[in-house]
């Protein structure tokens, strides 16, 4: 899974959203590590020592993606009932 302490962690984020952007907006296969790398302002090897592989990398990605679209569900769901509640209480106490 590549390095995982402290040093890495910051670079982890900020790879993670970057590469995100990029592979959401052009086809994986034209984005390389390089290109990456030139997004992040970070050496390939500081990228390569969090993410062995772009496999890897992508992998992360949809973490993100997933964790992103949770907190999305979440806060919707959160407004739904609250809306909801607003409607009943209106409704029932009209």
């Amino acid at each position: 899974k590549g390095r995982t302490d402290m040093a890495c962690k910051g670079d982890r984020d900020l790879i993670v959203a970057k590469a995100y952007e990029l592979f959401k907006n052009h086809e994986y296969d034209t984005v390389s590590m390089e290109t990456i790398s030139n997004a992040v302002k970070l050496p390939a090897a500081a990228i390569y020592t969090c993410f062995p592989t772009k496999e890897a990398l992508l992998e992360s990605c949809l973490l993100f993606y997933a964790q992103l679209r949770k907190q999305q569900n979440q806060k919707l769901l959160q407004s739904m009932e609250n809306a909801l509640a607003a409607i009943d209480d209106y409704v029932n106490d009209g």
